[in-house]
Formats: structure tokens, sequence, C-alpha cells
């Protein structure tokens, strides 16, 4: 695939999914969590990338209710050490972790394209295979329920926690960019 996906286009078709789920399905089919790639697309991938782009416009828009959750990216050293990883994770950030390295590979080999000889390597010594930490995003600041006074000591790139009072396993940013 030599061509890169628009964020636009992404949004659009997750935005009239979501809401033709609703329609058809009634409350229950409603759709209220998105969780994909963050900035950096684990990767750089172009493509995945391009996901957590239009999943920025569904948020920014505000034209669905929805929580997002990226998965974080890292950089080539952490990607490979394994559980190694675990050492360097933020506390800050939501961690889900597995150790079945037989599922992942099943996993993969679902799709026949995908299982080449480097993934096979991934799968052994990647950190996604093991561990990976993911940060929530909200569309709106009240969603958050944020402590009422923002001048203390907030963080520099405005994240927040689910309480509004500091550290959490699950971290929150207000505002994607």
């Amino acid at each position: 695939m030599d061509q890169n996906w628009s964020p636009d286009l992404i949004a659009d078709i997750v935005v009239r999914h979501c809401k033709q789920k609703e329609s058809l399905e009634g409350p229950k089919g409603r759709i209220d969590m998105i969780v994909t790639f963050d900035e950096g697309g684990v990767s750089g991938h172009p493509n995945h990338c391009a996901i957590f782009h239009g999943a920025s416009q569904i948020m920014r828009r505000g034209t669905i209710d929805v929580e997002l959750w990226t998965l974080t990216s890292v950089n080539i050293l952490r990607k490979y050490i394994g559980l190694v990883d675990i050492h360097f994770i933020w506390h800050e950030e939501w961690q889900c972790s597995r150790l079945n390295t037989i599922e992942a590979y099943l996993t993969l080999a679902e799709h026949a394209t995908q299982l080449v000889w480097f993934r096979k390597l991934f799968i052994i010594f990647s950190r996604y295979t093991y561990l990976n930490s993911f940060t929530r995003y909200v569309q709106d600041v009240k969603k958050a329920n944020v402590a009422a006074d923002k001048d203390k000591d907030t963080d520099e790139d405005n994240v927040i926690d689910e309480s509004g009072k500091g550290s959490s396993k699950k971290r929150t940013k207000v505002n994607i960019d």
C-alpha cells in the first residue's frame, strides 16, 4: 500500500460506523471507546499515525461522545527489550500485560501476510507482546472531574488523572493537538 490515509476520511468513516451501529442496535450498540495508536503509530507507519490523527479529529469535532485510548509508542531500544521494559514505564499510564507468546503467534498467524520472519522475532523480543501502556484522552475537561483549582501543580501537557488529584495508573490528557 503506497498511499497514505486521510485523517479526515478516517474520522468520517469511524463516526459513520459508530452512529450506524447505535441506530441499528439502540443504546446497547453505542460505541463509547476507541483504542488506537498514539501519534507515533508505534512503528512510525504513516497509516498508523493517520489513524491517531483521524481519532483526534473526532475528539476535536465532538460529533460523537467517546473516550480515546492510545497505545504508547516507545523508542527502538525499549521496543525490543521485552519484559525488561517494565522498569521504564510511566506510572501514570494505564498498563496491560500478557505473558502468552503462543497466543501472540497464533493471532499474527491469522494474517498470513503479516507472519514474516522478522515478525516472529518481534513476538519474542518486543515489549508489545508482553506489556502495553495506554493514555486516555477526553473531549471535555468537565468529563474528567478536574479539581476545582486548576492553577495548582498542573503538568505542562495538561495531564490529569480521573480523580483530578495527582498520579494514577490511568493518565488522562485533556487536549489533543
